[in-house]
Parts: C-alpha cells; sequence; structure tokens
C-alpha cells in the first residue's frame, strides 16, 4: 500500500481574483463544473480560511447546487446586532439626566433611528421623529420627542450605574428581538439577537460573581471586549451536502474536491500569534511557548493534510494590494510550485467592466422653463450671485437649483455655516431695525433701543427664527458654537452698526 497520497491529486489550480466579492462568485462556477448534472455531495468542501467571506459565499451560492452544511462559528461583530449594541452603547455614553428630563446626543439619537433594526420596525413614525430632529435643530434630543413608541420607549432612557446599564442592554436587544419585522431574514436577526442577549448575560453573571463595583466607562469595555471572539454557531446535516468550514474543521477529514478561499500569505498562515500576545518572541521562544514558527508550521500541517487525499483542489486569493494586504499568494502555494512536479494551472479573475458610454444631459426649454427663466429679467425673480455664478461654472447645475427648485435634505450639524451666520445677522438687523423704518430722525431712538437691550432682543429672535425655525420666539438653551455667534452678532450689530448709525444721523 502506497502512502504516497499525493499522487491521487489529478488537477491544482490556483485562482487570482481581484476581490473577495469576484472569489465567491468564481467559486460558485467552479462547484458548478464539479456538480456537472448533479447536486454536491459530501465530498465536496469549501474551506474559509477568511471567516468574514462566509456571508458573502453564502449569498452567492445557488439553490440549485443542493444541501449546504456549514461547520464553522459566524464572528458576532459582523453583524448587524452588535452593531446596534454599538449605537446603545454611544448612546448611553453621552445621554444626560437633568431635572428637565432625559437628553441624547443627536448623532447617537440619529444612529439608533436608522439602523435597520429600528428603522424597519415603523418607518412613517421613525421618519417623523427625524424630521423634527432636523426641523427644531435638536442638538440635545428630550426622550419625549423620540420615545413615540414602546420599542423606542425601552430604548431612550438613561441608565445609571453598570447593572442598570447591562439590563438596559438585555431589555433593548430583547426588545428589538420581540418587534415584527418583514422580509426574509427575520429569523437570523432573532437569532443574532438571543446569541448577544446570552453573551451579555454571562458577562452579568461573571460580574456579579466577582461581587466588585466597576465604572460605566469600564463596563462598556468590557462588554465590548467580550464580544469580540463570541460566534454564532450554524447548525446543519453533516453527512449530506457541500460542506463548507474553517482551516481548523477540516481536520482529520478527506474530500475529493476541495476549494480553498482567500489563501493570501497575509492570511494563510497569517501571524495570529504575533498579533495576539504581549510576550516578547524572546521569551516565548525561551519558555516553549508557542512562536509563529509553531503556528506556520501547524498551517502547514492542516493544508497539506487537507489536499493529500483530494483529486480535485482550487486554491483561490485576491491579488489585489491594500493597506491590509499585500495581494501575494500563500507561501504553501510557492512551496507547490517551486518544489513539487505537480502542473499546477494558474487562473486570472479580474472585474468584467464595461462602461457604457455616458449621454449629455440635456434640458427642453419648454415654455415652463422658459417662463422662469424671463422671470429674472422682467422684476419677477431675483436672480442672486450665487446663482449667476452657479450658472457660469455649470447650466445644468443653475438649473436644478433655480429653475427646477430641487434642493437637498436639511442635515444637522452643530457647525453654523456662513450662510446661516449671514442670515442671522441679516434677520437681526431687519428686526432691529424695523422699529424706527418710518422715522425721519431715528438716531435719538436708535440710542433708546440700544440702551434697552433690543440688540439682544432682535439677536435672539433672529437664531429661533432662521437657526431653529421657530415662530414664536422661543429659544432653548444655547452652547458651543451659538453662543459664540450670538455674540459675534450682537457685539458686531450693536457697537459696529446701530451706534455708527445712532451717531451719524445724516
Amino acid at each position: 500500500m502506497s502512502h504516497d497520497n499525493f499522487r491521487n491529486i489529478r488537477s491544482l489550480h490556483t485562482v487570482a481574483a481581484g476581490s473577495n466579492v469576484i472569489q465567491c462568485k468564481f467559486a460558485v462556477s467552479v462547484l458548478r463544473d464539479l456538480a456537472g448534472d448533479k447536486k454536491l455531495n459530501k465530498e465536496t468542501a469549501v474551506v474559509l480560511t477568511d471567516e468574514n467571506l462566509l456571508m458573502p459565499l453564502l449569498y452567492a451560492l445557488p439553490e440549485d447546487l443542493g444541501a449546504v452544511n456549514v461547520t464553522m462559528g459566524y464572528p458576532l461583530r459582523n453583524t448587524l446586532a452588535y452593531s446596534f449594541l454599538e449605537r446603545l452603547l454611544e448612546l448611553q455614553h453621552h445621554a444626560r439626566s437633568g431635572a428637565s428630563g432625559d437628553t441624547f446626543y443627536y448623532v447617537d439619537a440619529d444612529g439608533i433611528l436608522t439602523h435597520p433594526y429600528i428603522a424597519d420596525s415603523d418607518r412613517k413614525t421613525i421618519a417623523a421623529i427625524h424630521d423634527k430632529i432636523v426641523k427644531n435643530r435638536l442638538i440635545s434630543v428630550p426622550s419625549e420627542v423620540v420615545a413615540r413608541t414602546p420599542l423606542l420607549s425601552r430604548i431612550f432612557r438613561v441608565a445609571s450605574g453598570w447593572r442598570d446599564l447591562m439590563s438596559y442592554l438585555r431589555d433593548a436587544v430583547a426588545a428589538a428581538a420581540e418587534t415584527q419585522y418583514g422580509g426574509d431574514e427575520v429569523r437570523f436577526r432573532v437569532e443574532y439577537l438571543s446569541v448577544l442577549s446570552e453573551s451579555i448575560g454571562k458577562l452579568y453573571n461573571m460580574l456579579q460573581s466577582c461581587g466588585m463595583d466597576v465604572s460605566d466607562d469600564v463596563c462598556r469595555s468590557l462588554v465590548r471586549r467580550h464580544l469580540q471572539n463570541e460566534r454564532i454557531p450554524f447548525e446543519g446535516e453533516p453527512l449530506e451536502g457541500l460542506q463548507v468550514m474553517g482551516i481548523l474543521e477540516t481536520r482529520n477529514l478527506d474530500f475529493r474536491n476541495v476549494v480553498i478561499l482567500s489563501m493570501t500569505d497575509d492570511n494563510f498562515p497569517g501571524s495570529r500569534t504575533a498579533d495576539s500576545s504581549f510576550i516578547p518572541y524572546g521569551l516565548r521562544l525561551a519558555y516553549g511557548l508557542p512562536t509563529p514558527e509553531h503556528h506556520e508550521g501547524v498551517y502547514a500541517y492542516y493544508f497539506y493534510r487537507l489536499i493529500q487525499r483530494a483529486e480535485n483542489v482550487y486554491m483561490f486569493y485576491c491579488s489585489h494590494a491594500d493597506e491590509k494586504s499585500t495581494g501575494e499568494p500563500s507561501r504553501y502555494i510557492r512551496q507547490l510550485e517551486y518544489e513539487t512536479d505537480f502542473k499546477i494551472s494558474k487562473i486570472d479573475v479580474g472585474a468584467d467592466v464595461n462602461l457604457a458610454d455616458s449621454k449629455p444631459i440635456e434640458i427642453p426649454k419648454t415654455a415652463e422653463v422658459m417662463d422662469v427663466l424671463d422671470g429674472f429679467t422682467d422684476g419677477r425673480s431675483f436672480l442672486s450671485p450665487t446663482a449667476f455664478s452657479r450658472y457660469v461654472q455649470c447650466p445644468l447645475k443653475f438649473y436644478f437649483s433655480s429653475v427646477a427648485k430641487i434642493r437637498t435634505d436639511d442635515e444637522l450639524t452643530e457647525e453654523v455655516d456662513n450662510q446661516t451666520f449671514g442670515n442671522i445677522f441679516h434677520k437681526a438687523a431687519e428686526l432691529f431695525y424695523g422699529e424706527v423704518l418710518d422715522e425721519q430722525h431715528p438716531a435719538s431712538h436708535l440710542q433708546r433701543l440700544i440702551e434697552s437691550g433690543a440688540v439682544e432682543r432682535a439677536v435672539n429672535s433672529a437664531i429661533s427664527e432662521v437657526y431653529f425655525g421657530r415662530e414664536d420666539g422661543g429659544l432653548p438653551e444655547l452652547s458651543g458654537d451659538l453662543l459664540i455667534i450670538r455674540d459675534i452678532v450682537t457685539r458686531y450689530l450693536r457697537d459696529n452698526v446701530a451706534r455708527y448709525d445712532a451717531a451719524n444721523e445724516a
């Protein structure tokens, strides 16, 4: 009986793909060729050296290839459930509780409202809440503005102390899992959220057993670190269908057809030992601890053990170089090329880019368009310098903004741009000088208005109307840039403009 099992290999192929997506797409075509007119069975395995390719591969697999058995865990950190938890942690990190109630930073509130788990629950209500936040420029969002559904009421509350924070996270995750969603991915959402809730519960029990208090910041850090290595288990039938697994799950298993994805040298064998330890290499070597060489030797054994009884082997790698990868094939591929007599077929797969000829956008000058344009010359409309400059630079942009009146959606920012600053100043001047508009000799009246604080009132009203969009003149508590803007506009209008006009009536 021959022990040289490598002689069974009929074909070896290396596939250099331009991206990870192309890897998965071309792997499906390879699987189709291996299946022929039949469905794939347990003698075919797709081995993922990069666990992040699991979901792209599963989405790329068609149903006609037959059953698929996944024997590996999917990282929880790559799911929407984990991103939902991250937004909950950020929401609590910047939340404030005061005499007037709970308030939340608008960036965190918007992050929660736009997350698919929340946005899909009640799109109409979520859109109304978002519009109100933007329209009223609520940098600090009160809880009564956002807590308009049972789900949002359980999310938008302030947790105090690490125990309450852990209970809050579990309750918010449970609320998202209990919400009715549409679509085919409901089962995945519930599974991800249940694993997340269970992991938080385990961490809470461990902290309770320690009998020690931790700060909120330490608690958030522990939650993130605890969940980094959590995996979502997949259950299937191991005795039928295409086998999808990681390199560690292939130990002691033989397959006739082997397809290995993401065999770049940065990833396979990679440098996991060096990256995951604070112990210097010299100390690891002296005390017999695992070293990078040991790690490489172990992965070399896994690789050659996997392919030794295979008949068809396809080794994929991403040839695109970026900041995370050099795009070089694994050293084990190089060993097969230079140290064996195997004839290796090399395949290069790139993106099929067919750029269609772009057609110029032409706007016909209809009667409606000409009527709007004529309005700029006969006095019905005003052509601002900005609009004229836009017309010179790009007539199409001028059409969209000044003729078709297409406006971009309003976005809430903490910064006051130049246009808003100018609008606040001009509105404040309009309100202030409106009180002396019909007077022939307004100098004395202007002086009395300045001394009575009319400038300050006009600036506050201008900020309320221009920045917050309020017509009742009410002004919420200002902070940050708005305090500076109010001070600058007030001093300039009062000391440089109004006092000059009062002293130089002629």
